[in-house]
């Protein structure tokens, strides 16, 4: 179930940038745990978001992510099979009517490490780098699918 989720590194970062969407998952903010968000069920969810921002971190799906950079800042992040059978991230800026190829990045058979890459990528081109240097983004990768999912 792990993998349908950004590593909570994305999560703070995406924070800074202002998202808050409905998601159904969570990170407690001091351990990083992940956990299904119970929150989002309740009637009065707003009312919860005081509590939630200082002790819960959202955590969306890949496919959340892509669609609120599209929406909020204008990235467009489209994951593609080659014919070899490797995935790529194709990242684009959308304007007016126009969208301008900005980067490509070929990536070897793990899709999800390709949306990771691109989100990444785009986070970085918005001021807000996840990682310090390549070993950093590296070990990230390789953590998303190792983590154990205990419930907060």
């Amino acid at each position: 179930m792990m993998e349908y989720f950004v590593p909570f590194e994305v999560a703070l970062k995406l924070k800074e940038l202002g998202f808050k969407e409905g998601c159904p998952a969570i990170y407690e903010i001091e351990s990083g745990k992940f956990g299904v968000n119970r929150l989002i069920e309740e009637d009065n969810f707003k009312s919860h978001n005081a509590i939630v921002d200082c002790l819960y971190l959202d955590a969306p799906t890949y496919n959340q992510v892509i669609q609120w950079l599209y929406k909020n800042k204008n990235y467009i992040l489209e994951i593609r099979k080659n014919n070899d059978g490797r995935f790529c991230s194709e990242i684009f800026k959308s304007s007016c009517d126009y969208s301008f190829y900005l980067h490509r990045i070929d990536f070897a058979s793990d899709e999800i490490g390709a949306k990771l890459y691109g989100i990444e990528w785009i986070l970085k081109a918005l001021g807000v780098p996840v990682c310090a240097n390549e070993d950093e983004r590296s070990n990230i990768i390789l953590e998303t699918h190792a983590i154990d999912l205990d419930t907060i």
